[in-house]
Protein backbone atom coordinates (compact mmCIF):
# COMPACT_ATOMS: atom_id res chain seq x y z
CA UNK A 1 0.00 0.00 0.00
CA UNK A 2 1.20 3.41 -0.87
CA UNK A 3 1.56 4.17 3.38
CA UNK A 4 4.19 1.38 3.07
CA UNK A 5 5.85 2.43 0.41
CA UNK A 6 6.46 5.87 1.51
CA UNK A 7 8.22 4.29 4.59
CA UNK A 8 10.47 1.90 2.20
CA UNK A 9 8.68 -1.03 3.08
CA UNK A 10 7.03 -1.40 -0.37
CA UNK A 11 5.88 -5.18 -1.04
CA UNK A 12 7.36 -5.19 -4.26
CA UNK A 13 10.62 -3.63 -6.07
CA UNK A 14 8.38 -1.69 -7.99
CA UNK A 15 6.27 -0.22 -5.21
CA UNK A 16 9.89 1.42 -4.05
CA UNK A 17 10.72 2.32 -8.21
CA UNK A 18 7.13 4.28 -8.31
CA UNK A 19 9.09 6.53 -5.73
CA UNK A 20 11.76 7.04 -8.05
CA UNK A 21 9.65 9.06 -10.16
CA UNK A 22 8.60 12.46 -8.91
CA UNK A 23 5.47 12.64 -10.66
CA UNK A 24 4.30 9.39 -9.66
CA UNK A 25 5.35 9.58 -6.12
CA UNK A 26 3.63 12.84 -5.80
CA UNK A 27 0.59 10.58 -6.48
CA UNK A 28 1.56 7.78 -3.85
CA UNK A 29 1.68 10.27 -1.46
CA UNK A 30 -1.63 11.46 -2.09
CA UNK A 31 -2.88 8.15 -1.94
CA UNK A 32 -1.32 7.89 1.22
CA UNK A 33 -2.46 11.00 2.81
CA UNK A 34 -5.67 10.43 3.70
CA UNK A 35 -8.38 7.93 4.39
CA UNK A 36 -8.02 6.43 0.87
CA UNK A 37 -10.66 8.51 -0.67
CA UNK A 38 -8.21 10.12 -2.81
CA UNK A 39 -7.34 6.59 -4.44
CA UNK A 40 -11.08 5.45 -4.43
CA UNK A 41 -12.10 8.50 -6.70
CA UNK A 42 -9.69 8.30 -8.86
CA UNK A 43 -10.15 3.81 -9.32
CA UNK A 44 -14.15 4.83 -9.55
CA UNK A 45 -12.73 7.58 -12.41
CA UNK A 46 -10.83 4.86 -14.29
CA UNK A 47 -13.35 2.21 -13.84
CA UNK A 48 -16.04 4.40 -15.60
CA UNK A 49 -13.51 5.03 -18.15
CA UNK A 50 -12.88 1.28 -18.98
CA UNK A 51 -16.51 0.44 -19.30
CA UNK A 52 -16.25 3.12 -22.40
CA UNK A 53 -13.65 0.68 -24.37
CA UNK A 54 -16.79 -1.61 -25.65
CA UNK A 55 -15.20 -4.63 -25.28
CA UNK A 56 -16.36 -7.64 -27.50
CA UNK A 57 -18.17 -10.26 -25.86
CA UNK A 58 -19.92 -13.68 -26.86
CA UNK A 59 -18.38 -15.21 -29.80
CA UNK A 60 -16.03 -11.76 -31.63
CA UNK A 61 -14.43 -11.55 -28.80
CA UNK A 62 -12.21 -14.03 -27.32
CA UNK A 63 -10.32 -14.94 -23.56
CA UNK A 64 -7.04 -15.95 -23.94
CA UNK A 65 -4.96 -18.36 -21.67
CA UNK A 66 -1.82 -16.46 -23.35
CA UNK A 67 -2.27 -12.94 -24.67
CA UNK A 68 0.89 -13.59 -26.94
CA UNK A 69 -1.08 -16.35 -29.33
CA UNK A 70 -3.98 -16.28 -30.98
CA UNK A 71 -7.12 -18.47 -30.42
CA UNK A 72 -7.17 -21.58 -32.70
CA UNK A 73 -10.36 -23.54 -34.33
CA UNK A 74 -12.51 -20.36 -33.41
Amino acid sequence: NSQQSLKGRGLLLADQQFLANENIARLVRAYASNDGSTFRMDFSWAMMKMSDLNVLTGFPGQVRRNCFLPMVGY
